[in-house]
């Protein structure tokens, strides 16, 4: 009987460890993905392709997601 409950914690805990580099990953990405979109404003608005306004917009908007994703991964430290 112990044997079972052991088992039956271990499927229960399994799913709680493996979440970890998933979250990783996920900061990872959204990090990534930011930086990319950065990037291309940056690109457009070089190019002219973007107004002033759309460019600012654009831009605090991107600063925004970036300031609450990186004080998410510092709390997480």
């Amino acid at each position: 009987m112990q044997e079972e409950d052991d088992f039956a914690l271990a499927e229960v805990a399994a799913p709680l460890v493996s979440r970890t580099p998933v979250t990783a990953r996920s900061n990872s990405m959204l990090m990534e993905g930011i930086k990319e979109e950065l990037f291309q404003l940056e690109v457009e608005r070089k190019q002219g392709q973007i107004s002033q306004a759309d460019y600012e917009k654009a831009k605090a908007a991107l600063d925004q997601t970036l300031e609450r994703a990186l004080k998410r991964e510092a709390q997480k430290a």
